[in-house]
């Protein structure tokens, strides 16, 4: 692998460290830096970036400016203003925030006279204006290694038929500069990367990291704030694709996960659309859905729905079979149901950990009880698993409660004898 290359997008990670950052002090020293290393371009870099502005279609944007007749729809200003700014540079004066905000001011009064109120600028920082004059010479070949890059990861995993790709060098996806470059690999089934998993490796000043990532939630691996790997930039130009590779090969799939579970989703809702009508199977869905809605996560949604649907249509005929009456989603809790005049509520919250089965419905079984005037003999929690090592956890619930009216009962679900066991 090309160390030049390396080296320079590690340069220019260092460079462009923390200019996006959250916090006001580290933005300013980035911006200092930055104003720094512009005011020491020589002649050559200069003419470099000068390149830029004898496209036609930009340089046609500088004469609307002298012309005065540069308006909103040209969406020049920007443009106009990194021009300006270089020409005061060719003269050799030094930039300062105060130049940029004379030169910002003299262009708005233009675009003013076509487009009252209007600031082209209302969304730049200094930053975002002055990163290209040390970067535009260099985005191309960057963005040709992170293209030829990604084709490698694709070609070795053998995925090339299943996946889309997205690189963003350090312009960033809004071309406003970035601390890091990035490329993504996703199921092509979706529009974007944003919507499901993707590998990702991300180029950062003191390493480049990967993982499998999910952009919703923003978590990497196994719901990590951070990626599971990393390579130091000096060990990168030798082993990184290989070691990259490696990582990837039994976690390839991952980024399919959400294509899978939609059609297990799809198969699913066909037999539970055969089992509930009318108003029953709206009811079911109307709940299932205002849950899902506050999740982040696309395949949390679809594995949540998914296991909601599976469960009522294993459970139909164990209510019917078991109970004297039962209603479905027609208050607060999923199911109500009577037996040996007993009333029973049960909240089903399919979590892989019956902690947070517990934890998530217990507050709207105690709410229903006590607000809807339900005074129900049991109040019970449906998991998709057994308590196992909890049970010591759901008996401390218990005894919490003890001394209430109702008692509460956990079940999980059986889904091939197509009911519910109670875990005591």
């Amino acid at each position: 692998m090309d160390k030049k290359i390396i080296k320079k997008i590690q340069h220019f990670a260092e460079l462009f460290e923390n200019i996006r950052s959250k916090k006001e002090a580290e933005r300013e020293e980035a911006e200092k830096r930055l104003f720094g290393k512009v005011n020491e371009l020589n002649s050559d870099e200069l003419e470099r970036f000068s390149e830029y502005y004898k496209k036609p279609e930009i340089s046609d944007k500088i004469v609307k400016f002298h012309k005065r007749t540069l308006n909103k729809k040209d969406k020049g200003g920007v443009k106009v203003l990194r021009y300006n700014l270089l020409q005061r540079l060719h003269k050799n004066e030094k930039l300062t925030s105060e130049i940029i905000k004379i030169e910002k001011q003299k262009i708005k009064e233009v675009v003013n006279e076509h487009d009252k109120n209007y600031d082209p600028f209302c969304r730049w920082s200094n930053v975002g204006i002055l990163y290209p004059f040390c970067y535009y010479s260099s985005n191309k070949e960057i963005k040709t290694f992170l293209e030829k890059f990604t084709d490698d990861i694709i070609t070795k995993l053998g995925i090339g038929r299943k996946t889309d790709k997205k690189t963003v060098t350090f312009n960033g996806s809004q071309n406003q500069g970035y601390d890091h470059c990035w490329i993504a690999i996703y199921d092509s089934n979706f529009k974007s990367q944003r919507d499901t998993n993707q590998l990702y490796v991300g180029f950062f000043k003191d390493e480049i990291v990967f993982d499998i990532y999910e952009h919703a939630t923003k978590k990497f691996g196994t719901n990590l704030k951070t990626a599971r790997r990393k390579i130091p930039y000096e060990e990168f130009s030798e082993s990184g694709l290989i070691r990259i590779v490696e990582f990837f090969k039994d976690k390839k799939e991952e980024i399919f996960k959400l294509r899978n579970l939609k059609k297990e989703l799809d198969e699913t809702k066909k037999e539970f659309n055969k089992r509930f009508r009318g108003k029953k199977r709206n009811n079911i869905n109307k709940k299932i859905y205002s849950e899902q809605s506050t999740i982040n996560s696309q395949a949390q949604v679809i594995k949540r729905t998914n296991y909601h649907h599976k469960i009522y249509n294993s459970t139909k005929e164990f209510f019917e079979n078991n109970f004297s009456k039962c209603s479905y989603e027609d208050s607060n809790v999923d199911i109500t149901a009577t037996k040996d005049d007993k009333l029973y509520l049960f909240e089903i919250k399919p979590f892989d950990d019956p902690k947070y089965t517990i934890r998530s419905a217990l507050g709207q079984l105690i709410e229903y009880y006590y607000e809807g005037n339900k005074k129900a003999d049991y109040l019970c929690f449906i998991g998709i698993n057994h308590l196992g090592e909890n049970k010591s956890y759901f008996d401390y619930v218990k005894k919490i409660f003890k001394d209430e009216p109702f008692e509460l009962k956990y079940f999980y679900v059986d889904y091939d004898k197509r009911g519910l066991i109670e875990d005591k």
